[in-house]
This record gives C-alpha cells, structure tokens and sequence, in this order.
C-alpha cells in the first residue's frame, strides 16, 4: 500500500500464504489460532483457513480467540463462527445433486460430491452404487467421471444398472480405500450408506 519496492529475495506474506498453500495440498496442515494474526476476527480468518487450506487447528493455544469465535454469531448460516470453522476444518463431503434416468436398456445414476471443508482428504475414496430389493442387493462401483476431491471442488460420480424393479431403494457407499472406513457425507443423518431415493 506504501507503493515502496521491496528488494529482490524480501519477505511478502502473500509469498507466505502461497507456499502454505501448496503444502496444504499434499500433506496436513495446521497450528495455532493466534488472535494477533488473520485470526483476530472471523472473517479474515475464514479466508486464511481456506487459502491455506488447513486441517486442524490446536483450540487451547489463544482461548480468547476460540472464545471470539464463539461469541460471533451467524457465521455463515451457523450457530457460531466456532462451530462454522470446526466444522470445515480439513474435507467436508457434501452430497448436492442425485439424478436417475432410463438410458437405453440401462438406469444410470450421476451423484455430485462437493468438498466444503478447508482442506482436500490425504486418502483415495471409494465410491460405491447399491441397489437393494427384497430378494438381491446389487453393488456397482462407480466410475470417477470428472472432478476432484479438493477444497471447493466436486466430484461427479456415474453408475450404470442393467434393470431395476420399481420399489429398489438406491444408495451410495464412500469408503476410504485404506482401510475401509465408511464415510458420510455431512448432509445425513444415515449410518450406513447415503439414500439416493427409490425407483418407481
């Protein structure tokens, strides 16, 4: 803002945040919420949290910080800036479309998975179409048609089945690849797999 030329090598913040950034992308990130930092008021710390793209962050270190965002109220449509940013810290998988339709001799299924957290999960997810009746449970692994899992992005995931009888209850299963462990996407309450709907 002073209009002054810092020399060639000097230290710029935004430098900073880049090259955060980038590390935020490949490994996790984190640390201390500093009320003397971007963290002093909600807003600017939202925007530092999603350009860094931070996954944790350590809540006892500035407790009159945690204690501002708590105060803070409405962030973003919750209850607190508190619960708003612990609840984005790292990937937060939404589910934001489901569409079923006939294809030739085929019911395809297109999901879209959106990534609302701060960060991209350090994991590969399988995504998984099942397909129940009373009689057979049919599971399809879906085809990563395009997207990404990263901060901000979707992923849009296809199936195809050859039938389905009028009356099957459709589901989506994400696991991590790992080891895994069933992940829901934040905009359910189901324990199992996400329901997509029913055929008629």
């Amino acid at each position: 803002a002073s209009g002054v030329e810092l020399p060639r090598g000097s230290w710029r913040r935004t430098d900073e945040l880049e090259r955060l950034g980038r590390f935020g992308r490949i490994v996790p990130l984190g640390g201390e919420a500093v009320g003397t930092s971007e963290f002093s008021r909600p807003s600017s710390a939202y925007d530092y949290l999603r350009k860094v793209q931070v996954t944790y962050l350590n809540r006892t270190h500035d407790p009159a910080t945690i204690s501002r965002w708590v105060r803070t109220r409405g962030e973003r449509g919750w209850p607190s800036a508190f619960e708003y940013f612990g609840a984005h810290l790292g990937y937060r998988l939404v589910c934001t479309s489901v569409r079923l339709y006939e294809q030739g001799n085929t019911v395809a299924c297109q999901v879209v998975i959106a990534n609302k957290g701060f960060a991209r999960p350090f994991f590969e997810i399988d995504a998984t179409f099942i397909a129940r009746e009373e009689s057979r449970k049919c599971r399809i692994a879906f085809a990563m048609a395009a997207g990404s899992w990263d901060s901000g992005k979707e992923v849009h995931l296809l199936a195809r089945v050859p039938s389905l009888t009028a009356g099957t209850h459709l589901y989506l299963e994400l696991r991590r690849k790992l080891d895994g462990a069933l992940l829901m996407p934040a905009n359910t309450d189901a324990r199992e797999a996400l329901p997509l709907g029913v055929w008629c």
